[in-house]
């Protein structure tokens, strides 16, 4: 799961994060308004990969 995100991080453009930090955004703003709305496919990926080994838990 971390090298997910950290992939999706990587992966993310500067030019938003350049554009929020000119209009004067905190970190906690541009993690919270940038960051996060940029990552969340990939969040969505790795929550799903992890929800699928959790149910092979369980002898259904």
């Amino acid at each position: 799961m971390t090298v997910i995100l950290l992939s999706g991080l990587s992966a993310l453009p500067s030019q938003p994060f350049e554009a929020a930090k000119v209009d004067g955004a905190s970190p906690w703003q541009i993690f919270r308004h940038v960051t996060l709305p940029m990552l969340r496919p990939v969040i969505i990926i790795a929550l799903l990969l992890r929800m699928a080994e959790a149910i092979k838990v369980f002898d259904i």
